[in-house]
């Protein structure tokens, strides 16, 4: 769910929450489940211009269900952006980029931490 408040005709500035389920590797007999709910805030901001738009997000995310299940991550803290620039009303070049630092915390795993990236090109046209 997303909550945006528009700042004049180019800006939109606004919360983010949402709760999600994933199926994980474990073995029900150790936690009883699995798979893991999520829960995740945000804050997020949205530029628009006559070609191109930026939008930029940071949150966290948590477990909301497993205390002891195995391989899961447990919590994290998270960046993202994307940028998009229009050739024209049916074509559409986007460059987006994530960095996510988490942590794992269980019968196997004690303060580990994760971290990734990602990056992404995409270029869409509409015939």
């Amino acid at each position: 769910m997303h909550w945006l408040h528009p700042i004049g005709d180019t800006w939109r500035v606004g919360v983010a929450g949402s709760i999600w389920y994933n199926d994980v590797f474990d073995l029900p007999h150790v936690s009883g489940q699995a798979g893991v709910t999520y829960g995740l805030a945000a804050l997020e901001a949205q530029y628009f211009a006559d070609k191109w738009s930026l939008e930029g997000q940071a949150g966290y995310f948590a477990d909301m269900s497993c205390s002891n299940c195995i391989l899961e991550l447990t919590d994290g803290e998270y960046v993202r952006g994307k940028a998009r620039y229009y050739f024209s009303d049916n074509t559409a070049l986007t460059a987006h980029a994530m960095e996510l630092w988490g942590g794992m915390d269980d019968a196997v795993f004690s303060n580990k931490v994760l971290h990734a990236t990602t990056l992404g090109l995409q270029a869409e046209h509409k015939f």
